[in-house]
């Protein structure tokens, strides 16, 4: 009977329903010394992230609603882009994958092939890479291996269906 119990007082802790990316960013900022028209602003932002992450709208339109400057809110997007999960507030797939090799400390080949040969990737042409970027294929398979282990989606961890706990 003791054992039911607890395991019920156990139950009756845990969250029913896990944190939405939004919540998890907004706690992430509330936790900052900011202005309340930074904080603003960048509730706005995080408002306007999809469920993976990216920011769908351009800040030039957010400036206009929030009647702040273009320079604002470069600078609270780029704070967003420091919170966890890494990747998280990126405008593109570049974006996104630069943040986290930045956040890894990742500055070399693998930032280069991201930055400069995207589509070359996406095309699988990896000899093309290495004779750009004046690399070995064995260098440039490393720094494949390094960007493919990054998350193209930071946000798809907060979302989905949730999945009931049996114990």
């Amino acid at each position: 009977q003791e054992d039911a119990q607890d395991t019920r007082s156990f139950r009756d802790r845990l969250p029913t329903q896990p944190s939405t990316l939004t919540e998890y960013l907004l706690r992430q900022l509330h936790c900052l010394d900011l202005t309340p028209a930074d904080i603003a602003l960048g509730e706005q932002i995080i408002d306007n992230l999809n469920e993976h992450g990216y920011l769908d709208v351009p800040l030039e339109e957010l400036v206009t609603d929030a009647e702040v400057t273009l320079a604002d809110a470069e600078r609270i997007l780029h704070l967003i882009q420091e919170f966890d999960p890494p990747g998280v507030g990126a405008r593109d797939l570049r974006e996104c994958l630069l943040i986290q090799l930045q956040v890894r400390g990742q500055n070399g080949l693998a930032s280069r092939i991201v930055q400069d040969h995207l589509e070359l990737l996406k095309k699988r042409k990896f000899k093309a890479i290495a004779r750009q970027c004046s690399a070995s294929i064995e260098q440039v398979q490393a720094a494949l291996r390094e960007i493919g282990s990054l998350d193209p989606k930071p946000g798809r961890a907060y979302g989905g269906v949730v999945v009931p706990v049996l114990i």
